[in-house]
């Protein structure tokens, strides 16, 4: 099928016989083939009174973490909303491409991630660990699964598990928060403030603050099958932290002692060992009691640099024994058998940071500290300044920004997560503005990016606002399924082609449009024709009612969106200058009393003024019937026939058909009764209203 076939109009017959063998080209031919069509080319319409924008940047509520794989970037935390997207939890983000997605298909409360908040996500391969405090994830609109405080939610099949076999409160998962985890093989542990950890309904295991998933079942840290027989006990007996070093599993936060069994215990402050070979817990240092191993206050993070554990928190000493003490500024080195300062030498601000850490991150010879502070600490006691976040390159430190003070560099308000992937840094927490210098800061809610010399909102490099109008009205203020839509904007397409065949395509010159509809489902929408500056597509047949996201990518992959609210109904009318007003797109059908028909024009072109003029319309002797049939499209879903009035020049007029065209892709067509009232009128609108919705005013002349 070729282009003229796509571009011209074959109307079908509807209430009457109709075999039309021309058409009024004005819809779809243009005489100037760079504007004014609706299905082949530009239409002229301003981006600005068309304009639907959505902000993409930042989330609306605390990031506590961020994990990467692959081209990926995974947040979690207490957000209901992060670039754009209805995500609730927990989303996460196509580095290459710019664009946010939710863990579950559906944009709704109760359409994807969590029922609560999460605290830490770990990734592998294709299952991603998320836990926090919730008790449900959901897979869309519909489904949801139970799931307490950890879930799985596996990225090939998009879909979500729990880790255990029940369903309740008390038949998976662990019965109090979890702050950490931590996947190693077929292993995932698990620190927080939980006790029990369920495989069924009435198959429970005493957890005592940490525990292992092995894949079917679950199993405490220690011998002890008793409540308080195993794990961590003491203070307040949470876990904030997990990392592994061979066969070493260190698990930190607020405790004092952890416990191989009923009676056997060890003292261990706020920092201890399990020893996944042996399965026996071991202090962090060789004294016994308060002040004589780990540390002296709780521990927020661990990482692991080399065969060093590097321990954060509002620590200001580390004890070998009850004699030797170390002291510190918020961040240890542990070597395996002896705990050492982090940088510089013992001593207050001769180390460290000048407050405390929320999170460490290593990567390479790198290490990331983030929390509430001013500034890294050097050995003579000097500083550098490094707000809220800073790196140790392995000899010295190095600010996110290039001035000093507290506008100089990093963030407001402090961080809670780190992440470095390829040559970007991801940070995460509850701050609202970056700062490059003292004289230029961003606009990061809750997450940023540092690309080594700069930083970035987290919303992808291209990322640009769309305007989307009905190609019929212009109106911008509803849409409908299968209605023919125009998107505005710029670098949309790096090249201009037209859909050659049927059914229509969903790429052109390497473009692209999908829409994400209300309950989270996405649909490639089939293309009429791309530009640089202008598309031409179809909503998809399917599409819900509600706000939908529309994302074009460019053959360059560059990315633009918008909102759509889409509704049942959104009519519009085509007109012959394709601005939405003036003259409509028509065409007029005679009935003679012999049954004859013919068929005439409502508008000619003058190439004299390169315009479209209206041809006015003859009712004749009264003996012809003359009916006009209008074409647009956004309401071919109407409720019944009876639901769409018209008036031509203020007098109501008979509707004998509202719907589809039938033979163009999205065209819609109504069929009206010329009264023979008005003759001689001379110029009149036509005022048409589906469902309750009025559809764009538009003109014929009757003589």
């Amino acid at each position: 099928m070729n282009n003229t076939t796509i571009q011209r109009l074959v109307f079908r017959r509807k209430v009457w016989v109709l075999s039309l063998v021309s058409v009024w080209v004005c819809l779809l031919v243009a005489t100037t083939p760079t504007r004014h069509q609706v299905q082949g080319a530009e239409l002229n319409a301003s981006p600005a009174t068309a304009k639907l924008m959505f902000d993409l940047t930042g989330a609306d509520g605390p990031i506590s973490t961020l994990a990467g794989e692959g081209d990926y970037v995974y947040a979690g935390g207490s957000f209901s909303t992060i670039g754009g997207v209805n995500a609730n939890g927990v989303a996460r983000f196509n580095v290459k491409t710019g664009v946010w997605t939710t863990l579950g298909t559906a944009t709704t409360s109760t359409g994807n991630g969590v029922a609560g908040f999460v605290e830490d996500i770990a990734v592998s391969g294709n299952d991603v660990y998320v836990v926090g405090g919730f008790s449900r994830v959901y897979q869309n609109a519909t489904t949801n699964v139970s799931a307490n405080n950890v879930a799985k939610w596996n990225s090939a099949t998009g879909v979500w598990s729990a880790l255990g076999s029940g369903s309740g409160l008390s038949a998976n998962g662990v019965n109090q928060r979890v702050d950490k985890v931590l996947v190693s093989g077929s292993n995932v542990y698990l620190g927080g403030a939980f006790s029990a950890a369920y495989n069924a309904a009435g198959n429970s295991v005493f957890t005592n603050g940490v525990a292992r998933w092995n894949g079917s079942a679950w199993a405490a840290l220690g011998n002890g099958s008793a409540a308080n027989a195993n794990g961590v006990a003491g203070g307040q007996a949470w876990v904030h932290a997990l990392a592994l070093i061979g066969s070493d599993l260190y698990v930190a936060g607020s405790f004092n002692k952890a416990i191989n069994n009923t009676g056997n215990e060890v003292s261990a402050n706020y920092v201890a060992r399990w020893n996944t070979a042996t399965n026996t817990w071991a202090a962090l240092g060789t004294g016994s009691g308060e002040k004589a191993n780990g540390t002296d206050f709780s521990v927020s993070a661990l990482a692991v640099s080399g065969t060093d554990l590097i321990v954060g928190g509002g620590i200001f000493n580390v004890y070998n024994s009850a004699a030797n003490i170390v002291r510190v500024n918020a961040v240890a080195r542990w070597n395996g058998t002896t705990w050492t300062v982090f940088n510089g030498v013992a001593g207050a601000n001769k180390n460290g940071v000048s407050g405390y850490l929320n999170t460490l991150h290593a990567s390479g010879n790198n290490v990331y500290l983030g929390g509430a502070f001013s500034q890294g600490n050097n050995a003579d006691g000097t500083g550098v300044s490094a707000n809220n976040i800073v790196r140790w390159n392995g000899t010295g430190w190095q600010a996110f920004g290039a001035s000093t003070g507290n506008t100089g560099n990093g963030l407001d308000t402090q961080v809670q997560a780190i992440l470095a992937l390829g040559n970007d840094v991801y940070v995460g927490g509850n701050f609202q503005k970056a700062y490059n210098s003292s004289s230029s800061s961003v606009d990061t809610p809750r997450i940023g990016r540092w690309n080594g010399a700069s930083w970035s909102d987290v919303v992808g490099q291209s990322m640009k606002n769309l305007a989307c109008a009905s190609s019929a009205s212009y109106g911008n203020t509803r849409f409908a399924s299968e209605q023919i839509i125009s998107a505005f904007g710029t670098g949309l397409a790096t090249g201009t082609q037209v859909a050659s065949s049927l059914p229509l395509p969903t790429s052109l010159a390497g473009t692209t449009v999908r829409v994400r509809d209300s309950a989270g489902t996405e649909r490639l929408a089939p293309l009429f024709f791309v530009s640089a500056g202008q598309i031409n597509y179809l909503l998809p047949e399917g599409t819900l009612n509600g706000n939908a996201i529309v994302t074009v990518t460019a053959g360059d992959g560059s990315l633009s969106g918008g909102t759509l609210p889409v509704q049942t109904i959104a009519p519009g009318l085509f007109t012959a200058n394709a601005s939405g007003q003036g003259l409509a797109a028509a065409v007029v059908l005679r009935v003679k009393a012999n049954g004859a028909q013919s068929y005439e024009a409502a508008l000619r072109f003058d190439t004299s003024t390169n315009k479209f003029v209206a041809v006015p319309i003859d009712l004749g002797p009264t003996t012809d019937q003359v009916f006009l049939i209008l074409y647009g499209t956004g309401f071919r879903k109407r409720s019944s026939l009876t639901s769409v009035t018209a008036q031509i020049g203020g007098t109501t007029a008979e509707v004998l058909y509202a719907g589809k065209q039938g033979d163009l892709v999205g065209v819609d067509q109504v069929n009206l009764r010329i009264a023979r009232t008005l003759s001689g009128r001379g110029d009149v609108d036509i005022v048409i209203s589906v469902d309750g919705i009025p559809a764009n005013v538009v003109r014929i002349n009757i003589k």
